[in-house]
């Protein structure tokens, strides 16, 4: 497994705004557009606060690889003393201390609102790859808390008949909901089929934006890119904001994926 560095100290204020209410235009209208056809930003069913079921294909994980346990919040520090790599929570409410020191557990995905923690197994008597696709969506079990949606992209190895812990970084698809801490809980969702999600990620899909392609000299390249990238998503899911011609000028001009 080829090694990361990651970074050692980043400034997060959690969002912890009790969900409102959509525009009142909007009150009354619960329509699910079909896919792939025009839809309007701010209405995309389950994203946001558009009513509705998040739309598209369910995420199944590969052949033999399983859930080994729930899907949890991460907002949390790896503890490299623990033995059994356990994740224990930081008691800083405004900041969160990522000393992630591992061997084999790995940090991949771009964003930082919803990180979570997927314990796999695999069963294989041979590695076996996860392919975490652009636009999937990790459901929140409650309504209080974000909807993960992942921009790029991003796989992990698991050796054969090991356990492992992925802690996934994600987008926020609920600007007004909680982000992910140790109290929330998620299952597996869906690759979202949403054309103006699909639009952004289509322009990404070879950008240098991954949290696992940057060095820990690369740290501020990589929160600059977070923090744009992050009001696009929310200008798509919640503000009503369409992307626009400025954005998609500066995602072109991204750096490349060296991957």
């Amino acid at each position: 497994m080829k090694k990361i560095w990651y970074l050692f100290s980043v400034i997060f204020f959690t969002a912890s705004l009790v969900a409102c209410g959509g525009d009142e235009n909007d009150s009354g209208n619960s329509e699910t557009p079909p896919p792939n056809q025009t839809q309007e930003p701010g209405k995309i069913p389950g994203l946001g606060e558009y009513p509705g079921e998040i739309q598209g294909t369910p995420f199944a994980l590969p052949d033999g690889v399983y859930l080994n346990g729930s899907i949890t919040g991460a907002s949390m520090a790896y503890d490299p003393a623990s033995s059994k790599k356990e994740m224990r929570q930081e008691e800083e409410v405004q900041k969160i201390i990522f000393n992630f020191v591992f061997s084999e557990d790995v940090v991949v995905g771009s964003g930082f609102d919803v990180i979570l923690a997927i314990p796999l197994v695999n069963s294989n008597s041979t590695e076996s790859e996860v392919i975490f696709p652009a636009r999937l969506v990790m459901k929140a079990k409650s309504s209080d808390y974000q909807n993960g949606i992942l921009l790029k992209e991003t796989k992990v190895k698991i050796p054969a008949g090991a356990s492992y812990t992925v802690a996934l970084i994600m987008y926020c698809g609920n600007l007004h909901r909680s982000g992910s801490s140790v109290t929330s809980f998620y299952e597996l969702g869906v690759i979202l089929d949403s054309p103006l999600i699909k639009d952004l990620t289509d322009r990404l899909v070879d950008k240098k934006i991954n949290y696992e392609e940057h060095t820990k000299s690369e740290e501020n390249q990589y929160w600059t890119q977070y923090e744009r990238l992050a009001d696009m998503v929310w200008d798509l899911t919640d503000r009503g904001i369409a992307l626009s011609e400025e954005n998609k000028t500066w995602i072109a001009n991204l750096p490349l994926s060296t991957q």
